[in-house]
């Protein structure tokens, strides 16, 4: 009985106003084994096209002041993203242990073990990356692993096409397969 006293009491010294919205509300809705697509509708067309699949075991809705987003955990699997160009071809696998998903800002953030793979065998691992869809750019301040076909690059911060078909990396070091 003790122990609950002072536990309260030592909650009920935190100013509520300081705490992150979702701690005092909660999520808005949840949903467990979720395969959520996003599609998009470009100027002049008739139909949507597929952008995007998120694929999870857990997703929590969440509004807040500023924007509404979802939250995508598993506990036994990984989060997976798929993301599709404008042809709807496959362009790159995004998996995390958590994804955080901006729908008003299309706006991914991947954290923990995050691997990218691309439809052409491109690989980048990392710990956190940020995908933005309006130039479909992946962002990074962190440790980065690239490997292709022709190299191996390694480095902290980086910037990249989704399908990494171009990068550009802050402070790096690489092996290159050169023809002699």
């Amino acid at each position: 009985m003790l122990l609950l006293v002072l536990l309260n009491a030592a909650c009920g010294r935190h100013d509520r106003n300081l705490l992150p919205e979702v701690l005092i509300t909660g999520p808005n809705q949840e949903s467990w084994n979720v395969h959520m697509y996003v599609t998009q509708t470009g100027q002049g067309q008739d139909s949507s096209q597929l952008r995007m699949e998120l694929i999870a075991e857990y997703m929590a809705w969440i509004d807040d002041r500023d924007s509404s987003h979802q939250r995508l955990s598993g506990e036994d699997t990984k989060v997976h993203v798929n993301l599709y160009d404008t042809t709807g071809a496959a362009t790159a696998t995004i998996t995390a242990d958590l994804v955080w998903y901006y729908d008003q800002q299309q706006r991914i953030i991947a954290d923990g073990e995050v691997l990218v793979l691309t439809s052409d065998g491109r690989r980048l691992e990392t710990e956190w990356i940020e995908w933005q869809g309006g130039d479909r750019k992946i962002r990074t301040d962190r440790y980065v692993h690239i490997t292709t076909p022709d190299e191996t690059v390694e480095g902290t911060g980086l910037e990249a096409s989704e399908d990494l078909s171009f990068y550009r990396i802050g402070r790096f070091k690489a092996e290159v397969a050169v023809d002699s």
